[in-house]
């Protein structure tokens, strides 16, 4: 074997994890909404709407790489409060 034969070898197998790692999917991002009006509110139907434009006009597309929990609490307070989850389980994966 040659030198530059060698060499193109090498090199070639040292790119090979890079090339392995880019091929891996994207992750799947979570966003909690917890939204104090009613499910069947045509105002915050209008503003999730929006929302998920937007984000989609960031890249981000609902089922392939952002996955987005609604939570309604429909005006009582109580019942938000129950929906919040505690900080500790917001920043668990």
């Amino acid at each position: 074997m040659r030198r530059r034969e060698f060499i193109a070898l090498i090199g070639g197998v040292a790119a090979w994890p890079l090339a392995t790692r880019a091929q891996q999917p994207e992750r799947m991002r979570r966003v909690a909404v917890l939204v104090g009006n009613a499910e069947s509110d045509r105002v915050a139907q209008s503003w999730l709407a929006a929302f998920r434009d937007a984000l989609s006009k960031l890249g981000w597309t609902e089922g392939s790489n952002l996955r987005i929990e609604l939570r309604w609490s429909a005006d009582n307070a109580d019942k938000m409060r129950a929906l919040a989850p505690p900080v500790g389980e917001i920043l668990a994966p």
